[in-house]
């Protein structure tokens, strides 16, 4: 096909406790939380298959971490991870069932406190997800062997804090 439009999304749903390593709110600080994520990379559909639809998802365990860059600093340092408990891929005309089901999420972030509510943000994410297809009972006319998405992405933005 000429033109395929696609779209990709992720929800996360999680819930998670903060450790203040100091008496101050703004020092260092680590994170641990349980959630659910899922990703979805929906191709428009073609006479001849060439894309799928494909889902990752699963249960996941995250870290995060925050730190000064110097005691008093405005600045701030951190690393996000998350580590998948359970694991899931599906496609929408499937290449067969799924095996050896990658799923690796982290970032590192750093901020900037303007003033006591509102900082700046920079984040850099990494996102790999891949899985081995086995091509029994598959329902494309050509199944694939191995599927991957890799998406990195630069969030700059405002935080406020309420």
């Amino acid at each position: 096909p000429k033109n395929l439009n696609a779209t990709l999304s992720s929800y996360n749903l999680a819930g998670g406790y903060n450790w203040l390593l100091s008496p101050n709110f703004f020092g260092p600080k680590m994170q641990f939380s349980l959630g659910i994520n899922q990703w979805t990379s929906d191709i428009d559909q073609s006479t001849q298959v060439a894309f799928t639809r494909m889902q990752f998802g699963g249960m996941y365990a995250g870290f995060l971490g925050t730190f000064n860059l110097t005691e008093g600093s405005p600045w701030d340092l951190g690393a996000q991870f998350k580590f998948y408990l359970t694991k899931s891929v599906s496609e929408s005309k499937s290449s067969g069932s799924s095996s050896n089901i990658i799923m690796i999420d982290f970032s590192v972030f750093t901020k900037y406190h303007k003033t006591l509510r509102m900082s700046y943000v920079g984040q850099l994410i990494f996102e790999n997800y891949s899985a081995e297809l086995s091509g029994a009972s598959a329902s494309r006319p050509d199944p694939a062997v191995k599927v991957s998405h890799k998406n990195t992405q630069l969030l700059l933005g405002l935080e406020y804090a309420f």
